[in-house]
């Protein structure tokens, strides 16, 4: 947790980034996220808090250069708002997952007023600011959810199920586009996969159904909450396999914070 009262975080509009903001964060530097293949597989959690009462939560790669861009909007943008406090998490996989669970959070114990945007977009994380809330408590929130650390292994075995529910996504968009053409399997060909980078560090197959088959084509449905615009389901839904919506459960188990 860090106290920044005394700290000059670049307030003055375009103040450039210190050399106090690198010492701060030397442990908590940028993340080096080219070889996650364009998935947002990797980020700190953070909480913030501003002289004015308001807290806000999040999720970054850089926790320095976020500190910094928010320091000098909120102060330009909302009276001279400073920043007072700030913590920031160990690099978790699937942040955004992590977020959703700390807004959550925060909206239930915040005293539900809205935060005056300066404008009509959420525009540098207005709509994600909370009041009545107890920044160490929230601390607290934060520190307590269950997150995965960032290691090769685990970030790999990540890339990899995130590669296997885009691709099985373009599949079934094309399938159902197919079945609503055709009302039937027949014809269909399986599309080559798009907006996936090849070679990749995860060497797994892009799905573990032979998509070949009339039968894992409609157990591909059913994974996707999709089987009942199959004309011709054969397959007990008790069949389906894992849902892509529990990937992010699938990764917890295996990689579960020790």
């Amino acid at each position: 947790m860090l106290d920044l009262r005394s700290v000059e975080l670049g307030y003055e509009y375009r103040s450039p980034y210190s050399a106090t903001l690198n010492e701060l964060f030397s442990s908590h530097g940028g993340l080096y996220i080219w070889d996650d293949e364009g998935f947002q597989i990797r980020g700190y959690l953070y909480v913030i808090q501003f002289d004015s009462g308001w807290v806000k939560v999040g999720w970054t790669v850089d926790p320095g250069d976020r500190l910094h861009k928010h320091a000098a909007h909120f102060y330009r943008e909302h009276d001279g708002m400073k920043i007072t406090r700030m913590w920031v998490s160990i690099p978790v996989l699937n942040p955004r997952n992590v977020e959703s669970s700390l807004l959550s959070q925060a909206r239930r114990l915040g005293d539900g007023q809205r935060f005056p945007r300066c404008t009509d977009t959420a525009k540098h994380g207005e709509s994600e600011m909370y009041s009545g809330l107890d920044f160490e408590e929230m601390v607290g929130v934060a520190s307590d959810l269950e997150v995965i650390p960032v290691t090769h292994e685990a970030a790999v075995h990540t890339i990899g199920l995130r590669r296997q529910t885009r691709y099985e996504r373009q599949v079934v968009r094309a399938l159902v586009k197919h079945l609503q053409e055709t009302q039937m399997h027949d014809g269909f060909a399986v599309p080559e996969p798009e907006n996936i980078i090849f070679p990749s560090a995860n060497t797994a197959p892009l799905t573990d159904l032979d998509l070949t088959t009339r039968e894992d084509l409609r157990r591909l449905l059913i994974r996707y909450k999709v089987g009942h615009l199959d004309p011709e389901p054969q397959i007990n839904p008790n069949e389906q396999g894992p849902s892509p919506n529990g990937m992010w459960n699938r990764v917890r188990r295996l990689f579960k914070r020790a």
